[in-house]
């Protein structure tokens, strides 16, 4: 099944840029933290821009998408702009 969904692309960059923000935002509020909206989407856009590919679409969702969130709340919890 995996193999069939290689055959297609990632999503599109801003796609992936609204998915990795909606994840954060879960992830976050689980933590009980608030960060300025325009914070999570500029550094998800940078993020997600420095990535050279997104690779398929299997690519994407098995890892790519996991290591842009992972990113991002690195980022995010290291400026300490929630507290």
């Amino acid at each position: 099944m995996l193999d069939y969904y290689s055959n297609f692309p990632a999503p599109t960059r801003p796609d992936a840029i609204e998915e990795v923000i909606k994840a954060c935002k879960i992830k976050l509020s689980l933590n009980k933290k608030v960060y300025e909206d325009k914070l999570l989407r500029d550094i998800s856009t940078q993020v997600i821009t420095d990535m050279p590919s997104l690779g398929s679409y299997t690519g994407w969702y098995v890892g790519f998408k996991n290591d842009a969130i992972n990113s991002v709340m690195h980022k995010i919890t290291d400026c300490k702009c929630g507290e």
